[in-house]
């Protein structure tokens, strides 16, 4: 587009006509799609929806096509215009200059804003897909927080993931030690012959687990009431909550052996925490402890906290060193990783307050960076633009900066 901008700055009358025929063929190309448009199903093998919903999706879709085609003819529209009074001599070079440079800036900043789309159906496609069950209703009627768990085809569905913390996540793209977990250690039968291995459902806050068949396990209880011949829901009796102290530790540095050890047993994780490397601090494991969750948000979680000694203190929240940051009575402290994919902290004797907060400094700080140069660069644009029509100067160095 620099090359572009320069060649029209020094086009004479005779280039007219080849610039039209230029335009021309732009015109062509995006009528020569809107019309293939209307031959098109708005649809994918992979959509796995009920008649309505892809009936709703395919008309967003539409219009999205559509917007697209109104901001291209828009700006071909616009720019031609421009050109045309170019050589029509209603304005010199400099002011076209400064006006297509200008339409790329509304174009860019259209872009850049990624304004959310409204569409009048989305409301009702959401309740369409996503309608409460029985089996939804009782789940947030239980004001505490947990995760639930649906077993084999039930796990990715983004049905259980709408309205509840489910461990499978509502995206198939996952933190490289939770898929360990996952493929490794989730579904590992015990050594009384459970085909899950309880002891990583606990540790994650599982409280409920919902399964197409039948599960026979003491620590499981079913809800009958919301239970039927396709559906079953258990309640996990030894679940353990989102923040605990435990009485032990036991550092296990290689992969291996960590996720070996989980699935024996021995593992206990109410009890201890496998730590990756060595806690230079003297922690005591006796004495009485307590924790209450007082408040719960995504991304902002926060304790009261009670311990008689010095203690190790489980979350159990993905262990993300860049983006959490843990504040024990407002003053920053560090965070340890725990049981492969958990967070860990010591706790010393008193009453406290932990607050958990998930406060990336890198993406904050790319963003801000995004806005300045973005920012300067429409600045930078608009004080030479004004600069090169005072004193003409052509404006090919500005074009290849802008683009």
């Amino acid at each position: 587009s620099a090359f572009g901008l320069e060649y029209l700055m020094g086009a004479e009358k005779k280039d007219f006509r080849q610039i039209l025929w230029i335009l021309g063929f732009f015109c062509a190309i995006g009528i020569i799609i809107w019309f293939l448009s209307f031959g098109f199903s708005f649809s994918h093998t992979n959509d796995s929806y009920g008649q309505e919903t892809i009936r709703i999706i395919k008309t967003i879709r539409k219009e999205i096509l559509l917007n697209d085609f109104w901001r291209y003819f828009l700006i071909v529209g616009t720019s031609s215009g421009v050109i045309v009074a170019f050589f029509m001599k209603r304005i010199n070079s400099h002011f076209m200059a400064i006006l297509l440079i200008g339409l790329m800036i509304i174009d860019l900043i259209n872009i850049q804003s990624k304004k959310e789309i409204k569409f009048s159906d989305i409301k009702k496609m959401e309740r369409k897909q996503f309608k409460k069950t029985s089996a939804d209703n009782f789940l947030l009627n239980d004001k505490e927080t947990f995760r639930i768990f649906p077993i084999g085809k039930l796990f990715g569905s983004n049905q259980w993931s709408y309205y509840h913390q489910s461990i499978g996540g509502y995206s198939a793209i996952k933190m490289n030690g939770i898929q360990e977990i996952i493929t490794n250690n989730l579904y590992h039968p015990m050594e009384d012959g459970f085909p899950i291995n309880m002891n990583i459902v606990e540790m994650m806050n599982v409280k409920y687990l919902i399964s197409q068949t039948p599960l026979y396990n003491p620590s499981l209880s079913l809800i009958p009431e919301i239970s039927g011949t396709s559906m079953y829901i258990y309640q996990n009796e030894n679940f353990l909550p989102r923040g605990y102290f435990v009485k032990n530790t036991r550092v296990i540095s290689n992969v291996v052996d960590r996720l070996n050890f989980m699935n024996s047993g021995k593992f206990s994780p109410g009890d201890e925490a496998i730590l990756h490397n060595a806690l230079d601090l003297n922690i005591d494991f006796k004495g009485e402890k307590s924790a209450v969750l007082k408040e719960f948000k995504p991304g902002h979680v926060r304790w009261n906290l009670q311990s008689s000694t010095s203690s190790l203190f489980v979350i159990s929240e993905s262990y993300y060193k860049p983006g959490w940051k843990a504040y024990l009575n407002g003053v920053l402290v560090p965070l340890h990783k725990a049981n492969h994919i958990q967070m860990a902290l010591v706790i010393p004797e008193g009453q406290h307050e932990l607050r958990l907060e998930f406060d990336p400094e890198a993406y904050y700080q790319f963003a801000t960076l995004e806005k300045m140069i973005l920012y300067s660069l429409y600045l930078f644009i608009f004080i030479h633009g004004f600069y090169s029509y005072r004193k003409r100067i052509p404006f090919f160095v500005l074009s290849i900066l802008f683009c």
